[in-house]
C-alpha cells in the first residue's frame, strides 16, 4: 500500500441502495441535493466551501435545519476534494456485504444519476459479507491513513 493511500468507508445511497449501481458502472458518488456540477470548485477549505453552498441547499430544503446543510454540503466536499485517487474505498450495500475499489479518477458530474457527484472507481471491486454490521448513518468516514504526518 502507497505511503499516502487512505481507506474510506462510503455508503452509496441511503443505506447503500446505490452501491450495486455504482460497481456494475465501475464508480462511487453522493447526491445531497446539489444540482450542479462542482468541477473546479472545490477550495482547499471545508469551511468555504460550505459558505457558498449552504445558503441553495438551505432554498431547496425547505424545513432542514442549517446543520443539515453542513453536513450535506461538507461530505460532499470530502467526497470531492477530500478523497483522492489511489486511495481505497469501503462501501456497505443493502444487504450487508461490503464492496472494496481503488478511487482511478477525479471528480465529475453525471446529472442524471441518483448519486451525481461521482468518481470513477478501479475493476478490483470485491465483495465480502461482514457477520454483525450495523447500518452507518454518515456518508463518507475516513477509516485508516498512513501518510507521514501521522506517523
Amino acid at each position: 500500500m502507497s505511503s499516502n493511500r487512505r481507506i474510506w468507508r462510503l455508503r452509496l445511497g441511503s443505506l447503500g441502495v446505490e452501491a450495486d449501481h455504482a460497481f456494475s458502472n465501475g464508480s462511487a458518488g453522493v447526491g445531497f441535493n446539489i444540482p450542479e456540477d462542482l468541477s473546479g470548485k472545490f477550495p482547499a477549505e471545508w469551511r468555504d466551501f460550505n459558505a457558498h453552498q449552504i445558503p441553495g441547499w438551505m432554498e431547496r430544503n425547505p424545513g432542514k435545519s442549517r446543520i443539515a446543510a453542513g453536513l450535506s454540503c461538507g461530505a460532499v466536499w470530502t467526497f470531492g476534494y477530500g478523497i483522492r485517487q489511489g486511495d481505497l474505498m469501503m462501501s456497505p450495500a443493502a444487504d450487508g456485504s461490503f464492496r472494496f475499489g481503488t478511487v482511478t479518477g477525479d471528480y465529475y458530474y453525471e446529472s442524471e444519476s441518483p448519486l451525481p457527484h461521482r468518481r470513477s472507481r478501479g475493476s478490483e471491486a470485491h465483495n465480502r459479507r461482514l457477520g454483525a454490521v450495523k447500518p452507518a448513518r454518515s456518508t463518507s468516514c475516513l477509516l485508516y491513513t498512513s501518510d507521514a504526518a501521522d506517523e
